[in-house]
């Protein structure tokens, strides 16, 4: 799944998928995180989002994962790997405290059954 802006690549896990994410999350390729964010919920376990490559994030990609949390459940989308400013933009909505925000694929994985971890390492970003 793919926009000039936009590489979202689902990787199926033993335990949980993973989505990859490479451009922006922005209006014009939310359509392309919905579509991944779905794909990698048909797998019936939690969907991780790795945010290493996501170069900015507006309002509508925001939506996107709030729609997909409430849709999968409590614990169910994490993300991991937010670089300082879409750390803060996720702070600030209260978006952290609806979508698990985790340091490391591997922190995000092992963090089943948990409440949404806002900020990472516990340290704030404001």
């Amino acid at each position: 799944m793919e926009s000039p802006l936009l590489n979202a690549v689902v990787r199926p896990g033993a335990d949980a998928a993973v989505v990859d994410l490479r451009g922006e999350v922005i209006e014009h390729t939310g359509h392309v995180l919905r579509s991944a964010l779905r794909k990698a919920a048909e797998s019936g376990g939690p969907v991780l989002v790795n945010m290493h490559e996501v170069e900015s994030m507006d309002s509508s990609g925001l939506a996107v994962l709030i729609e997909s949390a409430n849709r999968q459940g409590a614990g169910a989308l994490r993300l991991f790997g937010c670089n300082p400013r879409i750390r803060r933009l996720l702070d600030i909505t209260g978006v952290d405290r609806i979508v698990g925000v985790y340091a490391t694929e591997e922190e995000a994985a092992g963090s089943a059954g948990e409440a949404p971890a806002s900020p990472a390492g516990g340290a704030s970003v404001l």
